[in-house]
Order: C-alpha cells, then sequence, then structure tokens
C-alpha cells in the first residue's frame, strides 16, 4: 500500500540538500460499474477493495445485503471494479437531515439499544490510545482507522475515515454480523455523515477522540446514538448520557 519516493531535504540553517527515500501512501482511484452502468469513482488505498465496495452500494441504498450481489470482479491494474446486482440498480438516494420521514431515517428503540456500563466504555475507550499507539509503533499512523469492538475486535484502515467506514459496514454485510452490543470507535472527529453510516448499518454507540459537530449531535440525538468522545482521563457524553450505567 506504500511505494518509495526520492525528496530533496533542505536544511534550514546550513541550507543542505539531502535526498531521501521515503515510503508515500499508494493512492488509487477504483470506478466503479454496476450492471454496465458507471456508478462512482473512489479514491482509496488498494486493500479491502470488495469490502469498500459492498459498504459503499450499502451505505447508498443500492443493496440491502450482500444477497443482492451475483458477482464483483476487480481490475486492480485498471482501477476498475465490475458489479452484477439482482434487478433494477436502485439509485443512490438523497439523504435528508429530518424528524425521520426521509428514506435515509432508520430509528433504533430505546428498549433494544446498547446499555453500557461506565467502566466498559472507559476501558473501549483506554483501548483507543493503545491501538493508536500500536499504529504509531507501525509508522502507518497516516491512514484512517475505524475498530468495532464486541465479541471480537475488527480494525480497517482507509485513505480517509469514510473509506475506513464503508469496508468497516462491508464487511459486517458480508459476515451478517450483529451490529448490537457493538461500539463503533475511532480517533478523527466525529460528522454528520459517520452517524449516517452508523446509523444505518445499526451500530447505536460512538466512541471517538475527537469533538463532533452540530449536525453530528443532532442526528445522534433524533437516532437515539450514544455518541461519546474520550478525552485525556474523562469521557464527554452528547448524547444519551441516561443509557451509561455509572
Amino acid at each position: 500500500m506504500k511505494q518509495d519516493v526520492l525528496k530533496h531535504v533542505i536544511d534550514c540553517q546550513t541550507h543542505k540538500v539531502e535526498e531521501v527515500s521515503q515510503a508515500i501512501i499508494n493512492e488509487m482511484p477504483i470506478t466503479i460499474y454496476v450492471n454496465d452502468d458507471v456508478i462512482d469513482t473512489l479514491m482509496c488505498i488498494p486493500n479491502e477493495l470488495e469490502n469498500l465496495i459492498i459498504g459503499y452500494l450499502f451505505n447508498a441504498y443500492m443493496i440491502m445485503s450482500k444477497e443482492d450481489i451475483k458477482s464483483i470482479i476487480i481490475d486492480y491494474d485498471k482501477g476498475l471494479a465490475y458489479v452484477e446486482i439482482e434487478g433494477v440498480v436502485r439509485p443512490v438516494k438523497e439523504r435528508y437531515i429530518t424528524s425521520g420521514c426521509a428514506t435515509s431515517a432508520v430509528y433504533h428503540n430505546l428498549e433494544d439499544a446498547v446499555r453500557l456500563r461506565f467502566n466498559s466504555l472507559f476501558t473501549s475507550s483506554l483501548a483507543l490510545k493503545e491501538l493508536k499507539g500500536l499504529f504509531d509503533d507501525n509508522q502507518e499512523a497516516e491512514f484512517s482507522r475505524v475498530s468495532l469492538s464486541g465479541d471480537q475486535l475488527l480494525t480497517f484502515r482507509g485513505l480517509n475515515l469514510l473509506n475506513a467506514l464503508d469496508k468497516l459496514v462491508g464487511y459486517m454485510v458480508s459476515h451478517h454480523i450483529d451490529p448490537s452490543q457493538k461500539i463503533l470507535s475511532f480517533g478523527e472527529p466525529v460528522t454528520s455523515e459517520v452517524i449516517l453510516k452508523a446509523i444505518r448499518i445499526g451500530i447505536t454507540v460512538v466512541v471517538s477522540q475527537k469533538s463532533p459537530t452540530s449536525n453530528a449531535i443532532k442526528l445522534a440525538e433524533m437516532h437515539q446514538v450514544l455518541l461519546v468522545e474520550f478525552e485525556d482521563n474523562c469521557i464527554n457524553v452528547y448524547s444519551e448520557f441516561d443509557r451509561i450505567l455509572i
């Protein structure tokens, strides 16, 4: 996923110039065809492409499950993906932030929502710092990463956070993973787009190391998503505080 490039390093004090080799993220475009129609071109890193495509189509409401897909053929050299799905291609739905009347809105019953003990949530948040340290040690911290914790820990990386989320969603769709009792965690700011993807797959707990946006909080409140920021040794709860059992 990386390639070596030669760069010139100029010392600001001595003006000495040195040529240094550096491993750079290998970014590639992947154009998705569905039933011979061009759907979109995504910029990504060349790993987990099948999960990325499945997650993207699921989040775009073009498929409802992996069973809707008859075949996926990926041409890595040309950056093309050919997907054949059952029936007529559903158009990408336009999403509206409303009180729930739009087709993108998926509500969760509060009785069925995940309830967390404070200690469990705090432990999960501490794991974020441990994971971040592991990524730094691997010198791959420039990739965006998302993790899904529960009975097992799943981690996916992408060129950006939404890339990584699509890969995670694609994996969940492909492996029929139950989103209940799962915690979505990452180290970047929570935006409304992130909450929409969590809502779409049915995740009701989102934990980050950065503050959310105002629209992210609004959506989390509307859709009963527990939204938490881990900051040093404290936890900031922006929605669904009553679901934390202290």
